[in-house]
């Protein structure tokens, strides 16, 4: 290993915690990009066959439901990542010979 690289448990906790952070921020950007994104498609796809304003809200539900299951998708793979470096780095703590 290069000499100026050395193990940093304090620089694996922040990547966990960023990862949690992003993992919470995903669960709300990404029903709220859905809703927005899917509002206009309905409006402009079924606004003048059943009413612009129905169309935008059809279209915003199901547009917040598929970025709800998209962004819980992302959400649980965030997680697992910053659980398996946790798991990386307790695994050197109690491995390392000092």
């Amino acid at each position: 290993m290069h000499e100026s690289i050395q193990y940093d448990p304090v620089a694996i906790h922040k990547l966990a915690k960023r990862q949690y952070r992003r993992s919470v921020f995903v669960l709300a950007f990404y029903p709220a990009i859905g809703a927005l994104g899917c509002s206009f498609a309905g409006y402009e796809i079924a606004g003048y066959e059943i009413g612009g304003r129905l169309a935008a809200v059809i279209g915003a539900a199901i547009g917040a439901f598929l970025g709800y299951l998209y962004g819980s998708l992302r959400s649980m793979r965030l997680r697992i990542q910053a659980q398996s470096a946790l798991c990386l780095e307790r695994i050197e703590e109690n491995t390392r010979t000092e």
